[in-house]
C-alpha cells in the first residue's frame, strides 16, 4: 500500500483494517488482532469442531440481554471494491466490478437474492486507498459480499464478571435458550 501524507497511526490502522477480515484492538494494554474466518473456494471457514470448542455462556448467568437484527439497508447484492489509488488523478484507477454472493465462497452458493423481494438490489461500493494489487482486491470484494449477503442477528448480553476472559472473535454457545 502507499500513503502520500503524515498520518495519524491509530488512524492508519483503523483504515487498514477496513480493507481486511481483520480486527485490531488492546486488551491488557497489548495490541492485538482478531481474523474472522470465511469459507472461501479453498473450503476455509469455521467447522462444527470450531463451535463445540466455543466458550459456553450459562443462560442463569446472563443479567440482562437484547435482541436486534442488523438493517436491511446493510444487505448488499452486490460488491465493488475500488483499488490502486492514484494519488496525482486523487481518484482510484481500478475496480473489482460487481461481486455477488454466489461468487463469495461455497458457504453461500445457491444464494437467491428474491428472498428479500423480486426488486432487491444494493450496491456497496467501497474504497481502499491501501490495496494496489487486484487478486487482494478481488478476495476483499468476496469477503465483503459473503459479509453483507443477509441480516445479521445481533445479541446484546449483560454478563458478570466471570465472563471477563470472553474477548473479540471469541466463538461462544449458550447451554441453553435464554
Amino acid at each position: 500500500f502507499t500513503i502520500d501524507k503524515k498520518i495519524n497511526s491509530k488512524k492508519l490502522i483503523e483504515e487498514l483494517s477496513q480493507s481486511t477480515p481483520l480486527y485490531p484492538y488492546f486488551k491488557d494494554g497489548e495490541f492485538r488482532v482478531k481474523s474472522i474466518k470465511w469459507k472461501d473456494s479453498e473450503g476455509s471457514g469455521y467447522k462444527f469442531s470450531d463451535v463445540y470448542h466455543s466458550k459456553r455462556i450459562k443462560a442463569e448467568d446472563i443479567l440482562n440481554y437484547k435482541y436486534d437484527r442488523t438493517k436491511i439497508e446493510k444487505v448488499y447484492t452486490r460488491v465493488n471494491v475500488k483499488y490502486h489509488y492514484d494519488y496525482g488523478l486523487k481518484d482510484f484507477t481500478k475496480e473489482t466490478g460487481d461481486i455477488t454472493p454466489n461468487q463469495a465462497g461455497d458457504s453461500i452458493n445457491g444464494y437467491v437474492n428474491s428472498n428479500f423481494g423480486n426488486d432487491f438490489d444494493q450496491e456497496f461500493v467501497f474504497e481502499s486507498k491501501y490495496i494496489r494489487d487486484e487478486e487482494t482486491a478481488l478476495n476483499l470484494a468476496k469477503y465483503l459480499a459473503g459479509l453483507h449477503a443477509n441480516q445479521h442477528n445481533i445479541i446484546n448480553l449483560t454478563l458478570p464478571l466471570n465472563y471477563l476472559t470472553f474477548e473479540l472473535g471469541d466463538i461462544v454457545g449458550f447451554d441453553k435458550l435464554i
